[in-house]
């Protein structure tokens, strides 16, 4: 049976750019298991509270 939603697979580029961070994490898929690459986060020189 087919799945009815499947991850498609290759390397992805994920961004976030909210509450005061820009956050990018570079994400592979294959055969159904996702994993993280890399990860990068700037604060833009912002103090969390």
């Amino acid at each position: 049976m087919k799945k009815e939603k499947e991850m498609q697979e290759g390397q992805w580029l994920v961004y976030d750019l909210g509450g005061g961070t820009f956050d990018v994490a570079l994400i592979k898929i294959k055969d159904g298991e996702m994993k993280v690459l890399d990860h990068e986060e700037t604060t833009f020189g912002w103090s969390r509270l």
